[in-house]
């Protein structure tokens, strides 16, 4: 059984998969380090992640696997990210990244894949892709 995710909206208690990862992966995106007093420095954040990895991509991808995987455990029994650089990462250009991550929930076979773009260190988009594409 999956644990069920209390939102602050209308929706209430988000027990289906596919509401539960767009709710946690915009909380994701969303969220500053330190957001809350409660939680001080224990909230995860990708702007802290790129800010701590100074922009290095490769950096950036092991360690945001390794933050959402912990992050997703905490409501997927059986979890895989995959994230890969989309676009030329030899390019000294730090100011812009591509990350295309994908998220699998193994249990009931469900993918989603996110298209990550910044430029400037601000978000310029992020795109869900049907089908991988």
């Amino acid at each position: 059984m999956s644990v069920v995710y209390p939102s602050l909206s209308t929706k209430g208690f988000v027990t289906d998969d596919v509401s539960k990862l767009d709710f946690l992966l915009s909380d994701f995106f969303t969220s500053d380090y330190n957001q809350s007093y409660l939680y001080n420095n224990k909230r995860v954040s990708i702007t802290k992640i790129i800010q701590d990895t100074g922009g290095d991509i490769t950096l950036v991808i092991s360690e945001l696997k390794a933050k959402l995987i912990t992050y997703l455990a905490s409501y997927f029994n059986n979890i895989a990210v995959d994230i890969i650089p989309d676009g030329d990462i030899n390019t000294d250009v730090r100011s812009r990244m591509n990350l295309k991550i994908t998220i699998s929930i193994i249990r009931s076979r469900e993918e989603f894949t996110f298209l990550l773009k910044t430029d400037s260190s601000k978000f310029s988009s992020i795109l869900k892709l049907n089908n991988g594409v």
